[in-house]
């Protein structure tokens, strides 16, 4: 439920209260007056809160023979039921609606995420996760976001509509497949704990066995667990800072040239790359058929050898991975200009 939805809850249980407050007040005066003050104003207040929970029981002020004692006795009973069904109807409305619009919004997003393909699965959305996600966004990937936060997961509804959302255990298999694990292109690990992030890669491994695994890893000690765990690749968030610190001091030109590629949000580069699939159109082809596409920086070999800065005559084969500087849309003008 939104804020404006809480919001506006809150304005209706304050008058309802306010409005019983007001009702309790009248009824305990009424009766004190029609009994001429003789009666007590606990008893007058005794003899309103049962006429207007209409229980029953011994009446303390006699109005047997009050006309005004009786009418004033109906009235109240009308005005005490109308108040409470008053608070109960919103009460029930808020409960019902508010369960109501979040199963609806469930199915809606579980529509949305069934028609992904192709998309990479983010397992927790911390400090790290949300740059993960942010990036996904920024270079036009489709993503599925798991998270047990369900604060976390609704900022990143706001944040990101384009990114589809689970509010659930990413170590629990049908999580993963309601994220389209047999669909998904990658998996990121971001949990904030190493054990958390080994189950997830064990998981996912398991339900997509050629998936790539990204996780993140706080111990350098469980790097070869997480391997042996099945992921494809292992990020130490320590070690990168590390490794980022030393380059600020001995190279500080590149890392600001690197920063403002990525954080530029006018031209949005990025180093790129896209694998060349059996029966594309530019295998036999030289490297200056893909150049007039981006600007490639080199050719990744089948057996991981690069050619930097290939020559136009250099001739691309089946997998071999172009590594190029470029934005979102030169990126999908490559991948057209390779797909079979």
């Amino acid at each position: 439920m939104n804020a404006d939805e809480l919001s506006g809850f809150k304005e209706k249980f304050i008058l309802s209260s306010t409005l019983f407050a007001f009702t309790i007040v009248v009824g305990t005066s009424g009766y004190w007056l029609i009994g001429g003050g003789k009666y007590s104003i606990e008893d007058c207040f005794y003899m309103t809160v049962i006429t207007v929970a209409t229980v029953g029981y011994r009446e303390v002020v006699d109005i047997s023979g009050s006309s005004v004692g009786k009418l004033f006795t109906v009235f109240l009973i009308f005005a005490g039921m109308s108040v409470i069904l008053y608070f109960m109807s919103n009460v029930t409305a808020f409960l019902i609606e508010g369960d109501i619009k979040e199963i609806f919004r469930r199915k809606k997003m579980q529509k949305f995420i069934s028609k992904m393909k192709d998309h990479y699965i983010v397992c927790g959305v911390g400090r790290l996760g949300l740059h993960v996600v942010d990036e996904l966004h920024r270079t036009g990937r489709p993503s599925v976001v798991i998270d047990l936060d369900p604060e976390k997961t609704e900022a990143i509804k706001e944040g990101y509509p384009d990114a589809g959302v689970i509010v659930g255990d990413a170590t629990d298999n049908d999580v993963l497949m309601a994220a389209g694990i047999d669909r998904a292109k990658g998996l990121i690990a971001a949990t904030g704990h190493d054990k958390d992030n080994l189950v997830v890669t064990l998981t996912a491994r398991q339900s997509g066995p050629s998936l790539r695994i990204v996780t993140r890893c706080n111990e350098i000690k469980n790097t070869d667990k997480f391997r042996r765990a099945g992921a494809d690749s292992v990020v130490s968030s320590n070690l990168i800072g590390g490794l980022r610190m030393a380059a600020e001091m001995i190279r500080p030109a590149v890392v600001t040239f690197l920063d403002q590629m990525l954080r530029g949000r006018d031209k949005n580069l990025r180093i790129e790359e896209v694998r060349i699939p059996e029966g594309s159109p530019v295998i036999g082809d030289g490297a200056g058929s893909v150049k007039k596409h981006a600007f490639v920086l080199a050719v990744m070999r089948k057996d991981g050898d690069y050619e930097y800065n290939p020559p136009d005559d250099f001739t691309l084969k089946e997998g071999m991975a172009i590594v190029f500087m470029g934005s979102p849309g030169d990126r999908e003008r490559l991948e057209s200009a390779v797909r079979p």
